[in-house]
């Protein structure tokens, strides 16, 4: 028998039965810290504070080993017990299961209990798969990331979704799983490429052409600048464009954290660039194939009458300046009508194709044609 108590509580009347409502409220906290002096100094306590004496399994990207192993190391030795060190591949063609599954053995193998954490060092690729190794994990365990790219630092640590690469799909499996931290220490970026750079400035320019006008016109003032010092310097112009690429990020993803809704301005450029990864074999980088992505979206917005051509010029203006692609061999309208369709099924069978109005704002179109797909093809290579 169903109490009073009870059926006044929580029970209800259904069609040939009683129905039982869980609601609660998902509450999630983090924070984005950009240090000021080097993140593995014994003298910066950030990690330090957020590992508080825990049990943890570090798992660091390769390239980021050679060049701060003995940093890294010491940090640890002095500030947290260390059951393991787990280096893997930072590559986007090695973003797979087996890289997830080997942190989750090695979680395993050391015993690594509940109240311990995985700390996670490196770029996007690393990021992604020791949070979806975290989210797994005794069904989900406390994780750090440590951002070592430009990407990573204004767009992987700052969201909470983790994924790794499946049956020929980019990022197809994965998890919705906060982390408790990020740090960001700006000092990686001087070992990085300058391609890897400019990439990271394609990442920063999505979220200024959709969100940020004043951001957009500190990278047509400082883009170059910042691209050759890696970061470094202007100091003050490096941080600014940084904190405010978080920001805008925080602020398209703040109040749709778990993409309840479907629309979201932080997918400009994330339509075609997908399959232009996978299609290349993951040599062109992703924010490379963000760049091309864009150019596109603002092409098929030129077309409609969204925004005018001056948009378009002043943003390959900037392209040119911080040496991003215009386009790639392999983008055809059969490729993007693919990339499209996948997309699609991504976004609830809609197309949800974010296109600026100006910069620092944007709008949301559907329907888009095959037509429009191979005028924004050569609206683009016409002004290479």
């Amino acid at each position: 028998m169903i109490t009073a108590l009870t059926r006044a509580s929580r029970a209800r009347a259904s069609r040939g039965g009683t129905a039982l409502d869980m609601v609660t409220e998902r509450k999630v906290r983090y924070t984005i810290y950009n240090v000021a002096a080097p993140a593995f100094s014994s003298s910066e306590p950030t990690l330090a504070r957020i590992v508080a004496e825990r049990s943890i399994v570090v798992v660091v990207d390769d390239v980021v080993w050679q060049y701060y192993r003995d940093e890294i190391e010491r940090y640890f030795s002095e500030h947290a017990d260390v059951l393991a060190t787990l280096v893997i591949s930072g590559s986007e063609a090695d973003k797979d299961w087996q890289a997830v599954e080997g942190i989750c053995r090695t979680a395993i193998a050391h015993g690594l209990d509940r109240n311990g954490m995985l700390v996670a060092i490196g770029g996007g690729v690393v990021l992604d798969v020791a949070g979806v190794a975290a989210s797994l994990y005794r069904r989900g365990i406390r994780y750090v990331r440590v951002a070592t790219t430009l990407i990573a630092a204004v767009d992987v640590a700052v969201g909470i979704k983790q994924a790794f690469n499946y049956a020929g799909k980019k990022s197809a499996l994965g998890a919705f799983y906060p982390p408790v931290a990020a740090v960001v220490d700006r000092r990686f970026l001087r070992t990085l490429p300058r391609r890897a750079i400019s990439c990271g400035i394609a990442e920063i320019a999505k979220v200024a052409i959709v969100r940020d006008a004043v951001l957009f016109e500190l990278l047509e003032s400082s883009g170059p600048t910042v691209l050759e010092s890696r970061f470094q310097s202007p100091r003050d112009a490096a941080d600014e464009i940084i904190v405010r690429a978080q920001c805008a990020m925080m602020d398209d993803l703040e109040p749709n954290l778990y993409e309840d809704h479907l629309c979201r301005l932080v997918d400009f450029g994330h339509t075609f660039s997908p399959m232009i990864e996978a299609a290349s074999g993951y040599s062109t980088p992703h924010g490379e194939a963000v760049a091309i992505d864009m150019l596109l979206a603002i092409a098929i917005a030129v077309g409609r009458q969204i925004c005018d051509p001056s948009l378009f010029d002043r943003v390959a203006s900037l392209y040119r300046d911080v040496s991003l692609p215009f386009g790639h061999p392999l983008v055809s309208v059969d490729l993007l009508s693919r990339a499209l369709a996948d997309t699609r099924r991504h976004r609830g069978n809609n197309d949800n194709f974010v296109v600026p109005v100006a910069i620092g704002s944007a709008t949301f179109i559907q329907d888009i044609g095959t037509d429009e797909l191979g005028a924004a093809i050569a609206y683009v290579n016409d002004r290479l």
